[in-house]
């Protein structure tokens, strides 16, 4: 996995271990006249020389609205239209930033780790953005463990 800087986003680039599957071949007869067929080993058959498969990428592009512009402009238009799936998250709310860290808190066995208006002062300023949110609450424990 690997974090690239693109056209002002990030570009988080993640290798599958599914190959990519090969285009298929005309189909052709299963049985082969005989006259083809080299003299069967008593071992097995010799197994073909391998070559190895392309590793299928996924590539998740985080940004905001100013990414989906630059996609439509000429110069990224064939890069924009090989995506498949877009998601498009709006800021959260409040309320929705307060439940978020409530879950958090919970799944980390302590609930009572925040005060309820260390929480709400938490998620006004996130702006709607998780991400901030959990930045600060992160440097906030960080600070508060310290002591």
């Amino acid at each position: 996995m690997r974090i690239v800087a693109f056209a002002g986003a990030l570009l988080l680039v993640v290798a599958c271990k599914k190959p990519i599957a090969e285009p298929r071949e005309p189909e052709r007869s299963e049985n082969p006249p005989m006259h083809n067929v080299a003299p069967r080993d008593p071992e097995g058959p010799v197994p073909e020389a391998q070559t190895p498969r392309p590793v299928r990428g996924r590539a998740v592009l985080a940004g905001d609205q100013r990414l989906n512009e630059r996609l439509r402009s000429p110069d990224l238009l064939p890069l924009g239209s090989r995506i498949r799936r877009r998601l498009q998250v709006e800021a959260a709310s409040r309320d929705e930033l307060c439940a978020c860290l409530d879950h958090v808190l919970d799944a980390a066995g302590n609930p009572a780790l925040m005060t309820i208006e260390l929480r709400v002062t938490l998620a006004e300023h996130a702006l709607g953005n998780y991400r901030i949110m959990m930045n600060m609450a992160d440097e906030r424990l960080r600070r508060e463990s310290i002591r």
